[in-house]
């Protein structure tokens, strides 16, 4: 069973935390955000989800509490995350537009995630138009260009997503 914390407890960490309890091999283990009354805070309190809005500063104080981190916060708080993560051996799924550790798209190159610590998975709008492309690639070439507009909800977009 894998141990995990998620920092950052905005609309990406809420979502990612309901996927997580859908699996077999993944226990969330901490839910680490900054404000108590945020309605990811709330969802966590109901499934029953370790809580604390000490955000990076319950890492630093229980150093090792999991194996692997999910940084769900913004891009400037994750550069600051991931030396603390780093000290402590955790590894990290980044979420943000950080950029600390190399890109992945799981379905092109999910292999990274086993080489390096720290693992970018880069935007919703990459994830979901990255395969594609990919597989038109392999298939045309004389393919000199794409472009790729993405969007989401106004609704979907937290303040971090709007901070980055």
């Amino acid at each position: 069973m894998i141990k995990a914390g998620i920092i950052g407890t905005g609309n990406i960490g809420t979502d990612l935390l309901l996927k997580i309890l859908k699996t077999n091999f993944i226990t969330p283990v901490i839910f680490s955000g900054r404000r108590l009354d945020s309605d990811g805070m709330k969802i966590a309190i109901q499934k029953n989800i370790p809580i604390t809005d000490k955000g990076i500063q319950y890492f630093i104080d229980n150093p090792n509490c999991c194996d692997v981190v999910y940084d769900c916060t913004s891009a400037a708080d994750a550069k600051l995350h991931a030396k603390v993560f780093a000290d402590q051996g955790i590894k990290v799924i980044d979420l943000t537009p950080a950029k600390v550790g190399p890109l992945c798209v799981p379905s092109i190159n999910s292999k990274i995630i086993l080489d390096y610590d720290n693992v970018n998975m880069i935007t919703c709008g990459g994830q979901a138009s990255m395969p594609m492309l990919n597989l038109i690639s392999k298939y045309c070439d004389k393919l000199e260009y794409i472009e790729v507009v993405s969007q989401i909800a106004s609704k979907s977009a937290g303040m971090a997503t709007r901070i980055n």
